[in-house]
């Protein structure tokens, strides 16, 4: 679509107090519905038919506009603006031809001439500003295009560059490039349509732009600082590092960050029952090791180093030596079963023997055999042989231990409250881990079996629902703390001890 007027925004120049468009535009403006009009009417037409020459005049005025527009364009050449002017001229007044051919003819010699005179005074004052594809609409007042202006150039991102955007002019700009001097908003290429038959993606220094969409100061500009403020603290000691916080490092320059030291830590299971997870068919009293591939995913997960020294039968002196083995070597060492009261839970024994027991046994549930101690000074994390009783004890333990040894501050997964759609019983003598499931916004219900054997209901869980000692039974509806597994940690030491 092409327009009739003259757009309005041809730079900062101006013509008794209007802008240059706004010049052309009220003469243009003036001569369709004063002179011409009182000129008509002189020559004894009817008022009616006065007012049809007066309704026709613009709208033949911008279909000759169209054409004219169309080859200035091409040429850029001022000859052809005035050229046009007297062929719109000359044609609008054609419409005389209805009355008399005198009105024709002085209509001709009126016209004509005085846009000869006008328009080439005109151009002549605002000089090159002035460009024919600079149009707006065919009637003024539905002015949908603004004109930005004659291109000043481009900037491509990561080259600075000295040139200043002044009024009525436009820097193609691409996405990163640093804005110029004189620019306060940007307006998107496909918001653009250039003069003729360029594309808006191809424009050059030289050629003029339509701006299609308003733009205020600001728009489509990141300030300076816009991201982090200088003096700003980026992260703090102790933050766990993941990829967006190795992005943000780089923003700032750091490529390389100070980070604590990856533990190596040893993990294996126990037992004469346990038989690799790949076994195909499981004698009687068998089970396959699902707590070993469970923790050493766990622990993955962490970022820590795995050693996986697999599974260690009911011997203790085998027992003894993997584990002097994995003191020497490892940061430490997790294992699973070999810690109940069984006459063949060796784990706390050898532990007993090689080092010293912190603890053993938890007013918990599930994961109430659960041992901890040092290996000279080798951590030794003994988690229960049932899985869920192994994944809850890591969890509460091995996982905000290891955090705090990597010297991470945030320790511990996150906690809210949320209601039970569902009564539960527990025992009020230990703190209960149930797995529940979301089912609603703040609505959790169990995840299926609660037996600390059930992996099923465990790997279909959102959380663990904490029923605290003391409490043996919650109603529907009740609020209990839940603490959400699967987010990344965001309580530290203290706020955990205050829970």
């Amino acid at each position: 679509m092409r327009s009739a007027f003259i757009a309005s925004t041809w730079g900062d120049r101006r013509l008794f107090g209007l802008s240059q468009a706004g010049f052309v535009n009220n003469l243009n403006d003036a001569l369709a519905w004063g002179v011409f009009p009182l000129f008509f009417a002189s020559q004894g037409l009817s008022l009616a038919r006065v007012g049809l020459l007066a309704a026709m005049y613009p709208l033949v005025w911008g279909g000759l506009q169209m054409g004219t527009g169309w080859l200035s364009d091409v040429a850029g050449r001022k000859p052809l603006i005035v050229g046009g002017m007297l062929l719109q001229a000359m044609a609008v007044s054609l419409v005389g031809l209805f009355d008399s051919f005198s009105g024709w003819l002085a209509a001709v010699s009126l016209l004509g001439a005085g846009t000869a005179m006008v328009y080439p005074v005109l151009l002549a004052a605002i000089g090159d500003a002035v460009h024919p594809s600079a149009r707006a609409t065919v009637l003024g007042v539905y002015r949908f295009w603004r004109d930005a202006g004659a291109m000043a150039g481009a900037l491509a991102a990561g080259v600075a560059s000295s040139a200043v955007v002044a009024p009525g002019t436009a820097v193609r700009i691409m996405t990163g490039a640093p804005v110029p001097s004189g620019a306060d908003a940007m307006v998107m290429v496909e918001d653009t349509v250039a003069a003729g038959d360029v594309a808006a993606g191809d424009v050059v220094a030289g050629d003029r732009v339509r701006v299609m969409r308003s733009a205020a100061t600001g728009d489509h500009v990141r300030p300076a600082g816009g991201d982090i403020a200088a003096g700003a603290v980026v992260l703090l000691r102790g933050d766990r590092l993941g990829p967006v916080h190795l992005g943000l490092l780089a923003s700032v320059g750091v490529a390389v960050p100070v980070v604590s030291k990856r533990p190596v830590v040893a993990v294996l299971s126990t037992g004469d029952e346990i038989q690799p997870p790949d076994t195909a068919a499981l004698r009687p009293g068998m089970i396959r090791d699902a707590n070993r591939p469970m923790l050493v995913g766990l622990l993955a997960e962490l970022g820590v180093e795995v050693r996986d020294l697999g599974i260690v039968p009911d011997d203790s002196r085998l027992l003894r030596s993997t584990l002097e083995e994995a003191a020497a070597s490892c940061d430490a060492v997790v294992t699973s079963g070999g810690v109940s009261m069984g006459e063949h839970d060796l784990v706390k024994e050898v532990l007993a023997g090689l080092g010293r027991v912190e603890f053993w046994q938890v007013a918990m549930q599930p994961a109430k055999p659960f041992a901890f101690g040092f290996l000279g000074d080798t951590p030794l994390f003994g988690l229960p042989g049932n899985p869920v009783s192994s994944m809850v004890a890591f969890e509460q333990f091995v996982r905000p231990g290891l955090l705090a040894a990597m010297g991470a501050t945030r320790l511990f997964r996150p906690r809210i409250e949320a209601a039970l759609a569902e009564p539960v019983s527990t025992s009020p003598e230990k703190a209960v881990f149930l797995r529940v499931a979301f089912v609603g916004p703040g609505v959790v219900r169990s995840a299926g079996g609660q037996a600390s054997n059930v992996l099923s209901a465990l790997a279909a869980a959102d959380a663990f629902a904490v029923i605290p000692v003391g409490v043996g039974a919650v109603a529907v509806g009740d609020r209990v703390v839940v603490e959400l597994f699967r987010a990344d940690e965001s309580r530290t030491l203290a706020e955990a001890t205050d829970d």
